[in-house]
């Protein structure tokens, strides 16, 4: 008999958020170098989906949808010839009332393999993406003769699937935390009131296609001295690297918009930036959407200079913290599923603007058993060269912003809306983001 498990409100939030223009994906690719065994990497992808419950599922009928975890086959999988090193392949809508929540596209040249694997949000989020991606690696590794890593892979316990909606709550917590999230209401008071401006741009006749490629992303990869430096800055001025870059971010869209005429200074951006509720209690569940979401308001007009704003992302992050509101909005999901309608209209923005998304991952691989040679993982023949990491967009959010750190290097991965952002405009963000960052390392402000 198939197993069953019920949706999270956050669950239903990404299956309703799921369109034909915008898929509702999370992408990764992982550049390799070596020849792929296919027999052992079906092999892998087999013996890692028995684990990941999610990823081989299909969301039942009716009104009470709930995942329907199907028999463990191969997902659809593309194998191309070369060249690598092209855009990312197309990535249309996965319907999980017809199909399990897993594709790849493989391609292969002499030398080097691009593997590409494209999940549906509703079955994990990014950080379940990479724990996939490494479960996969080390059972190829294994699989793939003579080549077995000297460390066991860690362990995955998917009947954890069932308590995946509680993000570590007990009752005892939650009763502490709970008088707590009185200080979220008033984030919450000025999310409703507040209209943040969309991040779109004026096109010229001709710059935008009319049949827009999906995903559209540009990517740039940071050196590891300019990654380093980095990170001295961050603490030369008492932030967090994640916080640096937000700073960096909201200055860098502001030169942006004035560079093409639509700066406002009294405009809302709003920047919301995924969680990882992750802890060590999380290392055995398969790949899931642990995250949560705070939002960062600010307008141009506020902003004294660049210390303040640093600031005062600084000070907003340490109250976030301090009063554990990074449950605020996954305890609004959880309140919204019992008001009718509430929760779908949240799902589908309700004509609510989130101008852009900054994730950061961090550091990629960093408890992964493979082994590793001059800071590159080794699975078996293939040596992991790179990674690239799209987070979804929808019809209010035009952009967003993907960092991570692989092998000393950030990497920072744009995925943008055709529509509104053409290619050269959206490199040339990436672009005017990396100077930015350049100028903060030699500064100290």
């Amino acid at each position: 008999m198939a197993k069953s498990l019920p949706l999270t409100p956050f669950e239903r939030c990404m299956l309703w958020s799921d369109r034909d223009d915008y898929p509702c994906l999370c992408i990764g690719r992982v550049l390799l170098e070596g020849q792929l065994d296919r027999q052992a990497f079906e092999s892998a992808l087999l013996k890692t989906l028995e684990d990941h419950w999610l990823l081989r599922a299909t969301v039942s009928d009716g009104r009470r949808k709930r995942w329907i975890v199907r028999n463990t086959v191969l997902p659809p999988i593309e194998w191309q010839q070369g060249p690598t090193g092209r855009p990312l392949p197309p990535a249309p809508r996965i319907d999980l009332d017809r199909e399990t929540g897993l594709r790849g596209v493989v391609v292969q040249d002499s030398h080097r393999v691009e593997l590409t694997l494209q999940m549906h949000h509703a079955c994990c989020d990014g950080a379940g993406l990479l724990r996939f991606f490494e479960d996969l690696l080390f059972h190829y590794a294994t699989d793939q003769s003579g080549c077995k890593p000297a460390t066991a892979v860690l362990p995955v316990d998917p009947h954890r699937l069932q308590s995946r909606g509680r993000y570590g709550l007990t009752m005892p917590k939650s009763l502490k935390i709970l008088p707590r999230q009185s200080v979220g209401l008033i984030g919450a008071l000025q999310f409703w009131r507040r209209r943040p401006a969309p991040l779109s741009l004026p096109q010229t006749p001709g710059s935008i296609s009319a049949k827009p490629v999906s995903p559209a992303s540009t990517a740039l990869a940071v050196t590891t001295e300019h990654t380093i430096e980095l990170r001295k800055a961050a603490r030369r001025r008492n932030v967090s690297l994640n916080e640096l870059l937000a700073r960096d971010f909201f200055l860098t869209l502001w030169e942006w918009q004035a560079a093409h005429g639509v700066r406002e200074d009294q405009a809302w951006l709003r920047m919301m930036v995924p969680i990882n509720m992750r802890d060590k209690s999380h290392a055995t569940l398969p790949a899931l959407n642990a995250v949560s979401s705070i939002f960062l308001d600010r307008r141009p007009g506020d902003v004294e200079d660049e210390t303040q704003l640093l600031h005062s992302i600084r000070d907003e992050m340490e109250i976030i913290r301090r009063f554990e509101l990074r449950y605020t909005f996954l305890l609004s999901l959880w309140l919204m599923q019992w008001i009718p309608g509430a929760l779908r209209r949240s799902a589908t923005n309700n004509g609510r603007t989130i101008s852009v998304i900054f994730s950061n991952a961090g550091k990629l691989f960093r408890r992964c058993k493979l082994p590793r040679i001059d800071g590159f993982h080794h699975a078996g023949n293939l040596k992991v060269l790179d990674i690239e990491g799209l987070a979804p967009i929808t019809s209010q959010t035009a952009a967003t912003l993907f960092a991570f750190e692989y092998n000393k290097r950030l990497k920072l991965n744009l995925h943008f809306d055709p529509r509104v952002i053409s290619q050269p405009q959206a490199e040339q963000l990436l672009q005017m983001f990396h100077q930015r960052t350049v100028a903060t390392t030699a500064s100290d402000t």
